[in-house]
């Protein structure tokens, strides 16, 4: 497969021969009271490495021979834990907060996403979305803090199951063996959803005009791409935190006119947030996208994520590369994303990230 499974692929760095240990990453990790704990130590660095953690609190635990921090802890407050990684060539420290409370998403989520190599037709299937994160493992991403494997739109398939949830369509199996599979290497899953009742990638979604949920087969852009009457979000919520989720995208045209008059996109922004704080598990919500910046101090009071601007694809800008190929009308470029995305500094904060769009490398011809 010539194409690449995932823009981050073209960046990694795996450890030179003779490199002394290096720990990667945050030095600071949130996670609410009693939700489950996965975090993969990055640390880089000729192998075999000896790894170690002393001042873990009550209920977390680490697993040297992997580098995962796991358990849970139910005592609020920021405990102090320090890390010891040790090979032939040196030996590297460094401390790092664990934060009990209410914030999560301290640091900016790094992963990838499946939309910008697999896309959402036959190439987003379990078989590719596996192979994309034994990279993040093999080519050495995870020991630089990449972490999360998000499967965008093209996984769902009808609602059954015993919370008449979405369920996976033919190119899936089990996602919860999916996600354990992921869990067991410190990485994180994420999954995809849409307040309308069909999805981008023309699949079902999380509304319906009937209320056992049945999904009508609309695929007119018109049509499709609105709120239905039946919400189905607490059914497949409770779902994905059961097959072990841990990335939400929520995603629907933000900066459009409401379909359901009386009902604005933050209305649906904090169903969705509501929905996900009663999860057992942390969830990180990433709302999109191209959420409108007059509406940017509700839309980031809510999410941890909230997507600025439409589609980023690898080009250096819209204008300049529409003289060579053609491009999308919602298509961005680098450059024009950087000269809209200043005025949203301000939201950046430690529990909610600004994001432009995933960046998608090799995909396109080089453009001036």
């Amino acid at each position: 497969m010539r194409r690449i499974l995932f823009s981050v692929l073209m960046a990694c760095a795996c450890a030179a021969s003779g490199e002394a240990p290096r720990i990667n990453g945050p030095t600071i990790y949130g996670v609410r009271p009693g939700s489950p704990i996965i975090y993969r130590l990055p640390v880089s660095g000729t192998r075999p490495l000896a790894l170690e953690a002393k001042g873990l609190p009550p209920g977390v635990t680490f697993d040297a021979a992997k580098g995962i921090l796991g358990g849970a802890a139910t005592a609020r407050g920021t405990n102090v834990i320090e890390f010891t990684a040790r090979n032939a060539e040196g030996t590297a420290t460094r401390r790092f907060r664990l934060v009990v409370g209410d914030l999560i998403a301290l640091t900016p989520p790094m992963g990838f996403n499946t939309f910008g190599g697999l896309g959402g037709g036959p190439m987003m299937n379990e078989a590719n979305v596996r192979k994309s994160f034994r990279a993040l493992i093999d080519k050495g991403l995870v020991d630089h803090g990449y972490a999360y494997c998000n499967l965008d739109d093209g996984w769902q398939g009808e609602r059954g199951g015993v919370r008449n949830a979405l369920q996976p369509n033919a190119k899936f199996g089990d996602m919860k063996r999916l996600f354990d599979e992921m869990h067991a290497e410190g990485l994180k899953a994420g999954i995809y959803s849409t307040p309308w009742g069909t999805s981008y990638q023309y699949l079902p979604g999380g509304s319906s005009d009937s209320p056992d949920g049945r999904w009508d087969g609309d695929t007119s852009r018109k049509t499709g791409w609105r709120v239905r009457k039946y919400m189905f979000d607490v059914q497949d919520i409770a779902q994905f935190a059961a097959w072990g989720c841990d990335y939400f995208k929520y995603d629907w045209s933000m900066g459009e006119k409401p379909h359901q008059p009386g009902l604005p996109h933050v209305y649906y922004a904090g169903r969705i947030a509501a929905i996900i704080a009663a999860q057992p598990r942390d969830i990180v919500l990433e709302l999109s996208n191209a959420a409108p910046f007059g509406e940017a101090a509700n839309f980031t009071a809510l999410g941890n994520m909230t997507r600025t601007r439409s589609d980023l694809i690898d080009i250096w800008s819209h204008d300049s590369a529409a003289k060579k190929m053609k491009v999308a009308d919602w298509a961005m470029g680098i450059l024009d994303t950087m000269d809209k995305v200043r005025r949203w500094r301000p939201f950046n904060r430690p529990g909610h990230w600004n994001m432009p769009c995933p960046t998608r490398v090799g995909m396109n011809p080089p453009t001036p």
